[in-house]
């Protein structure tokens, strides 16, 4: 990242006369100044790479002038499985969901889900345990109607993905560039507040037909943008162009 590892890896090229590409996973914290983001945001590799187009903006670059590589997903691990019974809840995953209530929005996830027949998996204490193990989780994806994700700043949330391959739609908000990958109406809904977010999640719960084509077609999203080979044959072509400069 920039504000992690930088200066150093930026000395060992210099050193090495070498490129340095940077892989920005993260986005700039929201308490920074103006002059705090500018400096930090100047921190420029020989190429640099981001999780999504809404983060190169958030960091001030031309999306155009950056290589987007999305996080990967295996999608032959993370899929539907028809001999998994469905059931009428909504689900969210997420550990320590309380504590971090600032970023994973743990509070408007009470106020959307409350009456509402949900599950939640992840390690909080009080609250909800983790999956057993990958099987298990792929299990809980596959049970689940519709997923719900409340959170407001990671850059990439690894369960809404994983999510989607297994053949869920997913609610969720207009934030951090989700609408890149989850098409309203398509493979889930973009919602603007809490209120159209839980008329969506109820939409779908009472309309289990349609939640399945939706998810059906979330599965297909992740597979042609997000997939392991797509992952992999990105950084190829970074690694390609790297030899070259």
């Amino acid at each position: 990242t920039r504000f992690g590892q930088f200066e150093l890896g930026m000395k060992f090229a210099q050193q090495l006369n070498v490129p340095i590409i940077v892989s920005e996973l993260t986005l700039p914290v929201p308490s920074w100044s103006p002059q705090q983001k500018h400096g930090i945001s100047t921190r420029h590799g020989t190429l640099n790479t981001f999780t999504s187009e809404y983060a190169a903006k958030e960091w001030g670059y031309d999306p155009g002038t950056v290589y987007v590589i999305r996080q990967g997903v295996d999608v032959d691990i993370f899929k539907a499985n028809s001999a998994v019974q469905k059931k009428l809840h909504c689900l969210t995953v997420c550990n320590d969901f309380v504590n971090r209530d600032y970023c994973c929005g743990y509070s408007s996830w009470e106020r959307v889900t409350g009456g509402l027949q949900r599950k939640v998996y992840g390690n909080t204490p009080g609250l909800s345990e983790p999956a057993k193990d990958t099987d298990d989780l792929v299990r809980i994806y596959n049970e689940a109607t519709v997923y719900v994700h409340t959170g407001a700043v990671s850059p990439s949330p690894s369960a809404v993905w994983e999510a989607m391959a297994c053949g869920l739609p997913v609610v969720a908000f207009d934030v951090c560039g989700l609408s890149e990958i989850i098409e309203t109406g398509r493979t889930g809904f973009i919602c603007k507040d809490e209120l159209e977010m839980r008329t969506r999640i109820m939409e779908l719960l009472n309309n289990p037909a349609t939640a399945k084509k939706m998810g059906y077609d979330a599965r297909i999203a992740v597979k042609e943008k997000m997939s392991v080979t797509k992952f992999v044959n990105n950084w190829q072509k970074v690694f390609d162009v790297a030899k070259d400069v």
